[in-house]
């Protein structure tokens, strides 16, 4: 049995109406029905991705190009941020409470890439 449900009541009550269903057929067995349907029972087979797909993102991958890494030297560095303004409509930026205290941190010399990593690295590695 199909039974059509709003867009509007789905997202009001889909969790409540998911959590109905499947109690439902863990209650199945249990009123004599020792089987589900097969819409419900069957299931498919993971898919592979189409070939197409994967010669494309290949192809991205094949153009990967390391980003150059950059030393940042070793010296104090300011961590987190003090309060400034307890007013939640003020002007002063809002932050997480976990920012604070702010201190003073040393950090030891150390190598990061200069540019974000690109899809075709992700893709590559």
């Amino acid at each position: 049995m199909r039974v059509a449900i709003s867009p509007a009541i789905f997202r009001k009550f889909g969790r409540h109406l998911i959590r109905l269903s499947v109690t439902v057929l863990t209650l199945l067995p249990a009123m004599g029905r020792s089987e589900l349907p097969p819409s419900v029972a069957a299931v498919s087979p993971p898919t592979r991705p189409p070939t197409e797909l994967v010669r494309h993102l290949n192809a991205i991958a094949k153009l990967a190009q390391a980003s150059p890494l950059v030393t940042i030297p070793a010296g104090w560095f300011l961590m987190g941020t003090t309060r400034k303004d307890n007013d939640p409509f003020g002007l002063e930026t809002q932050y997480d409470d976990t920012e604070s205290p702010q201190r003073r941190v040393w950090l030891d010399a150390y190598e990061m890439d200069r540019d974000e990593v690109s899809l075709a690295e992700y893709l590559a590695h």
